[in-house]
């Protein structure tokens, strides 16, 4: 997760507007990370799996769903979508990272499968 970490602080250092949804993904493979962008999760719902209920932005080194957002505020919405993430994937760890914020420390909230 580290590498995620800084490839994420180092667009926050170099941009001044939030990044393109690609542009996080390009940064993470000029780093040798890798990543799947816009992966459907499917849904199984009374017995019938839908091949893409949801769609996660980023998903790295196949277990880490990473969510960029720039808004106001990350709110209990945000959130719930990830927690959904984590409990359709298994995966054991997404990031929600908001570029909207002053400090991005602010902006990147971690929710782990429970």
């Amino acid at each position: 997760m580290e590498p995620v970490l800084k490839s994420i602080g180092f667009l926050a250092r170099d941009s001044w507007n939030p990044p393109a949804k690609s542009v996080p993904a390009h940064e993470l493979n000029g780093r040798g990370i890798a990543y799947v962008r816009q992966l459907g999760l499917p849904l199984h719902y009374k017995g019938i799996k839908l091949d893409c209920g949801y769609r996660v932005g980023l998903l790295v080194e196949s277990n880490v769903g990473v969510e960029i957002k720039s808004v106001n505020e990350l709110t209990d919405v945000h959130k719930a979508q990830l927690l959904t993430y984590l409990r359709i994937s298994g995966w054991p760890l997404d990031l929600l990272v908001n570029f909207n914020v002053s400090r991005l420390r602010r902006g990147i909230k971690r929710l782990m499968h429970t």
